[in-house]
């Protein structure tokens, strides 16, 4: 099992994560709860996609940049930054 720092372990747990707990209590006692997965794809991945992820070799992927893709940025925030 890998060691985590201690700035992982001092890391705030995910909000929605502390919300499981409510979740499972409401179905064990019957209720119906739907799960938004917020984050999690509701489109099929494109086929073109999975055969370049299957032949991708690499050991290592690195994060993007924290601050974003300059485009996406640019598009989203446009000249406001």
């Amino acid at each position: 099992m890998p060691k985590i720092s201690s700035i992982g372990r001092a890391m705030p747990s995910s909000p929605i994560r502390k919300l499981m707990p409510y979740a499972n209590a409401a179905k064990a006692s019957g209720k119906r709860v739907i799960h938004l997965n917020i984050g999690q794809p509701d489109i099929a991945t494109p086929e073109v996609a999975l055969l370049e992820l299957k032949a991708d070799t690499r050991t290592f992927i690195e994060y993007r940049w924290f601050r974003g893709i300059g485009f996406w940025v640019y598009f989203v925030y446009g000249s406001r930054r």
